[in-house]
């Protein structure tokens, strides 16, 4: 017998390709044709495609952190809190931050952590904003 005729015998571990995720966040149900295709997507319980046609960017973003939809009332104090700290200024801690960490040569995905990081802290922070509730 030679190399060529001999083939290898192909075993199986009996082991999945990989876990399964479950998350009470996203739920997608497949397509009865073909389990690759999501026949529909729900964020805590709401359709997506629904929510991506009724409700703000902010309000989905609001809801994958609190897992419930927000009020009127909280809509709109959440979006006036997304445009007020979408840009602190050069001087802002959380942007120093980032910047020091861009210079220093950090990996680039990591750079937007770091300024979240600092941007919920006390000073100038998320904790101040708790402070006055």
């Amino acid at each position: 017998m030679t190399k060529e005729n001999i083939k290898p015998v192909i075993k199986s571990r009996n082991e999945p390709f990989v876990d399964r995720v479950a998350t009470r966040i996203w739920q997608e149900i497949p397509s009865a044709h073909n389990p690759y295709i999501a026949e529909s997507c729900q964020c805590h319980g709401y359709d997506a495609l629904e929510l991506a046609e009724k409700r703000s960017f902010s309000d989905v973003i609001f809801l994958l952190h609190a897992g419930e939809l927000p009020s009127a009332q909280q809509s709109r104090l959440f979006e006036t809190l997304l445009v007020a700290l979408s840009n602190p200024g050069p001087r802002h801690p959380a942007t120093r931050a980032a910047m020091n960490a861009g210079v220093g040569k950090t990996n680039p995905a990591h750079i937007l952590p770091i300024s979240q990081s600092v941007m919920s802290g006390d000073h100038l922070g998320g904790g101040e904003v708790s402070a006055l509730q």
